[in-house]
């Protein structure tokens, strides 16, 4: 059994059901009732389904996951986990015998299993077995990694601290790595608790923290990252593997056997089909040395090691990037997903095991998608995995020996956890339509036969009247990169008055969510939302928000614009040093479209968005005045500020040509890119009433991006409202605190109810808060 899974929740559009006279339409407090559906687990016999159910608690303001079951022949399903305790990414032990998942179980959280083939009896854990365990195939044993030092590490450093000691002094202060972190959350917007404060001038002066690490924080983590966890490895110690018995083991300070011993950190990629080999990378001296100190002078190397243990044999070397390493079930052959270079499309090479020689390469001139998690079909004559496509997710397969690659799956769907039996030629999955939230189904390996297992929010479906949503394409503008690198020299405001004069015209997917109980020939309201990133995409996928705003009476157009990650890495890359300028008129071609075809009002049309999504939203109210009302959330507003801040600081340097120094240079640095693209220099010609919505623990796109923006309005009479959201990160709309989750909600409903459609005042009802 081979686990393809997706670390994104994008789903699927279906028709609209029938539904009766009495139901509702969609409110905020309705996110409570809809439960996402994930990570499908078929039994190695193919008869089970495990699947993991996520239930929203209004009571308590958080979320808590069940592990349940159904037996695919008899439609028998039951919860397999307590109740009560979360329990998360469920999965069966090669025999089928036994379950295990992770489970929060106060001292005993952590991977637990249990007994399948005899029902009944509690969870337990087994001694040096976590993680997410890596079973050999026929079950009885675990391979597991750890740290190992360097035998006599820690006597060579003892023998130089005398040494050390000596120079200290001369060293300067910031190369001591004298950071030092006091316990407790750090103050950030307030004053910190007393009862964590020092009492003495001595205890209170080690409340103080001293910075010298290049990583300090992390977005969603509250407190300030300890040294040492913000990247980077112990040059003394090196990942070695060890086998574990599948029962545990039986004394506490036993850690199984060691299969290796040789100073090279090694990365796990898979046991053969056979068992008789451990698959994995690590790296190995280039083939050809660079004459350039700042090159990498190391190639990734491909192994096979025999599973009793021993010095692992190199099959293969290279100096591209090494993704996803398959062996072929007859052992002979090897694949591989690569880049050519950096934000390039991937493929596959075939690798020859005996010669170590690539024999092919696979999708790679008719094949731009996403290429993951590579399996080898039972015979060895294709290679299957999971693509992004547009706006969908496919399962597709290419054939060993060449040729094009071809869609097992059809239809307008996305995936959000996917799982393959080959052996009993069955494929289980979830997702979801735009209409309809997360349920589980199972299908033939050559998607055939489609089934509906789970059905857990069919009650609530049946209580509610949702919005259609159509799907569109229209041509974007050319693309010609000379042209965009025109931008420094022609200004922002002559780009955006003309377009390319020649280029590909990039063909733009879009999405239009209906108004509830719409009728023909009637113009409505319509808000514009822009996704983040800007790598990331929109997709066929479920989206409470959308639902919400198109049951107050609007439409909700959401598109895919040149910078979204499906369509290939031209496409995906063709904004860089250039945001605002081409995704912009993307955008703004699709609200024309959208409108000439009689649909929008133009006098009524909104526009949001969070992350890139909130910066274009404030870049669009600066350089487009069809606005009546706009909410830009987590949004970018100052490009230099926030590279100071953020806990992602590196984008600007990767999309805007390098750090924004020299100051003011035309010629080196991104200094003179970075303001020209910053909302808050244009912030003079907004007049678009606009909701800002902020986590005041955003590290990724911090607070002082919001409070620049609600200065920069308020300063120019602009109706601005600011509402900022404690104790949350930059995941507020998707996994923050439910209740504040669902008074954002609420704000996003009012906000724009009260400009596009009522005009009348706005009010948030304080007892839906409790």
């Amino acid at each position: 059994m081979r686990r393809l899974l997706l670390g994104f929740t994008l789903l699927v559009l279906a028709p609209v059901a029938v539904v009766a006279q009495d139901t509702r339409t969609i409110e905020p407090a309705d996110y409570y009732r809809v439960q996402p559906v994930s990570s499908p687990a078929l039994s190695p016999d193919g008869r089970h389904l495990l699947y993991q159910v996520q239930t929203i608690r209004q009571e308590s303001n958080d979320r808590i996951s069940h592990i349940w079951w159904t037996d695919l022949e008899t439609g028998k399903t039951q919860r397999l986990s307590t109740r009560g305790i979360n329990s998360t990414s469920p999965n069966w032990t090669p025999d089928g015998r036994r379950v295990y998942f992770n489970t929060s179980r106060g001292d005993e959280s952590g991977l637990h299993f249990l007994n399948f083939a005899e029902p009944g009896g509690e969870a337990y854990q087994v001694p040096g077995i976590s993680g997410s365990p890596n079973f050999h195939p026929d079950g009885s044993w675990v391979l597991v990694t750890r740290r190992v030092p360097v035998e006599g590490a820690e006597e060579a450093e003892g023998a130089e601290t005398e040494v050390e000691d000596e120079e200290e002094r001369l060293v300067p202060p910031t190369d001591r790595r004298t950071s030092y972190w006091p316990s407790g959350t750090p103050a950030l917007t307030g004053p910190s608790e007393r009862a964590e404060r020092g009492e003495t001038e001595e205890q209170r002066n080690r409340d103080v923290y001293v910075i010298t690490d290049t990583n300090y924080k992390r977005d969603g983590t509250l407190s300030f990252i300890r040294p040492g966890q913000g990247g980077g490895s112990d040059e003394e110690s090196y990942v070695q593997f060890f086998r574990v018995p599948a029962d545990g083991l039986e004394d506490e300070d036993d850690e199984g056997i060691q299969l290796t011993h040789d100073e090279v950190d090694k990365n796990f990629r898979e046991f053969s089909r056979d068992g008789a080999w451990i698959i994995y990378t690590a790296s190995v001296p280039a083939a050809e040395p660079s004459d350039d100190e700042d090159e990498n002078d190391e190639d990734t190397g491909i192994f096979r090691l025999p599973v009793s243990g021993g010095e692992g044999e190199l099959l293969h070397q290279t100096d591209q990037a090494v993704r996803s390493v398959t062996m072929s079930p007859d052992n002979r052959r090897l694949a591989y997903v690569t880049v050519t270079e950096s934000m390039t499309d991937p493929y596959i090479r075939i690798v020859s095991v005996a010669e170590g020689e690539i024999q092919r390469e696979l999708a790679k001139d008719d094949w731009v998608y996403s290429i993951g998690g590579i399996t080898w079909s039972l015979d060895g004559g294709h290679l299957k995995w999971t693509s992004a496509i547009g706006g969908q997710d496919q399962l597709v397969q290419v054939p060993a020996d060449g040729g094009p690659v071809e869609r097992v799956t059809e239809g307008r769907h996305t995936f959000s956890g996917f799982d393959m039996n080959l052996e009993q030629g069955r494929i289980a999955y979830v997702k979801s339509t735009a209409e309809r939230p997360w349920e589980v189904f199972v299908a033939d390996i050559d998607g055939s036969g489609e089934e509906r297992v789970s059905a857990v929010n069919e009650d609530w479906l049946a209580e509610v009247r949702l919005s259609e949503v159509e799907y569109f394409t229209y041509e974007g503008v050319p693309h010609n990169r000379e042209w965009l690198d025109q931008l420094a020299e022609r200004g922002v405001e002559y780009m955006l008055a003309n377009d390319a004069p020649d280029g590909e015209r990039f063909e733009i997917d879009g999405w239009l969510v209906y108004p509830v109980d719409y009728e023909e020939g009637q113009a409505y309201p319509m808000v514009v939302s822009i996704h983040g990133g800007p790598h990331s995409r929109y997709a066929e996928t479920w989206f409470h928000e959308f639902q919400m705003l198109a049951a107050e009476g609007m439409f909700v157009l959401y598109t895919n614009p040149r910078g979204s990650s499906g369509y290939g890495m031209e496409f995906q890359y063709s904004t860089m040093e250039a945001w605002g300028i081409d995704d912009m008129k993307d955008i703004l071609h699709g609200v024309d479209h959208v409108v000439e075809r009689g649909l929008a009002d133009p006098e009524r049309l909104g526009v949001t968005g969070g992350s890139y999504g909130g910066f274009m939203t404030s870049w669009i109210t600066a350089h487009d005045q069809r606005w009546r009302a706009a909410l830009t959330a987590r949004g970018i507003v100052n490009w230099l500020s926030f590279y100071g801040v953020s806990d992602a600081s590196g984008l600007v340097e990767r999309e805007f040509g390098g750090m924004p120094w020299p100051f003011r240079s035309t010629e080196e640095g991104s200094y003179e890119l970075v303001m020209k693209l910053s909302p808050i220099v244009w912030a003079d010609r907004v007049e678009t009433p606009t909701l800002i919505i902020h986590s005041i623990n955003d590290y990724r796109t911090p607070l002082e991006g919001g409070e620049q923006w609600y200065r920069a309005l308020q300063k120019h009479d602009v109706p601005v409202k600011m509402v900022l959201f404690p104790d949350n990160s930059h995941g507020l709309s998707r996994t923050g605190e439910p209740w504040l989750l669902v008074r954002r909600l609420q704000e996003y409903m009012d906000w724009f109810r009260y400009y596009l459609v009522d005009e009348g005042p706005v009010v948030v009802d304080d007892d839906s808060q409790n």
